[in-house]
């Protein structure tokens, strides 16, 4: 069994010395509970700081209202299980994009196996289902080896900016949702092999929501690995996006 000691020195504060005060923020929670892991944080963080964010980027610790007014994007990856109570934490991220904040929920976060799997976050952009990879506890329970296999996705509305400058198609592992939109998702990428969607976006109220199903942070074998060639686009032009700089 792999053990799932974090040390805090990992954590980057929320102003880290810096003359710039970081407006997006990763939440990463160091933790020795296996029921409560966070996969994808680290790729994902590395990924935007070689790509332009490196003074913008932070880790969150906390969810709690008064953080959450001081960034502008929250990325919450791959998420077995919160210390925050769940329904007072979907209030929060509710009330944070409602105000005009942009949020990127990846894999579990969005509402799947674990976390608000009974009650997603934003339904009326889109929630998790399928089943996934099989072996389900091979993080908490050493069940396995965890099947080490690749689907690919593609284009589905090119004409949204989170497809832009995306010519290929994207490999990702294959334990990742299905996503069913909500009356306000709009599908931008699907499965290949099944059609299935895989990331959908919307508005709602002031800000933006993307689900990505795949976790874009996340190698083989739950190796934290920061996302190449069209899975980084697709990173990127997500943070762009639900930052606001690009319409629709």
């Amino acid at each position: 069994m792999r053990l799932f000691l974090i040390s805090i020195l990992f954590l980057s504060p929320l102003v880290a010395g810096s003359q710039t005060q970081p407006d997006i923020g990763i939440y990463f929670r160091p933790t020795a509970d296996p029921k409560k892991a966070i996969l994808g944080y680290e790729g994902i963080k590395l990924a935007l700081e070689e790509n332009g964010y490196e003074n913008q980027v932070c880790y969150l610790e906390n969810l709690d209202e008064e953080t959450l007014k001081k960034i502008k994007v929250l990325i919450i990856p791959c998420v077995y299980g919160f210390q925050e109570e769940e329904s007072q934490l979907r209030m929060r991220l509710r009330h944070f994009v409602e105000n005009g904040g942009g949020i990127i929920l990846l894999h579990e976060a969005i509402g799947w196996r674990r976390v608000w799997s009974r009650n997603p976050v934003f339904p009326e952009i889109g929630s998790g289902c399928g089943q996934g990879d099989s072996y389900l506890d091979s993080f908490t329970r050493g069940v396995g080896p965890m099947t080490t296999r690749y689907v690919d996705l593609k284009v589905f509305d090119g004409t949204h900016p989170l497809a832009s400058g995306i010519q290929g198609e994207i490999k990702v592992l294959f334990d990742m949702p299905e996503i069913k939109s909500g009356e306000k998702g709009q599908v931008v990428f699907i499965r290949k092999d099944t059609g299935a969607a895989a990331v959908v976006a919307g508005q709602w109220n002031q800000g933006r929501v993307v689900l990505v199903a795949p976790n874009l942070g996340l190698g083989p074998r739950n190796m934290e690995q920061p996302p190449t060639g069209e899975g980084l686009k697709l990173l990127l032009n997500c943070v762009l996006w639900v930052k606001g700089k690009e319409k629709r």
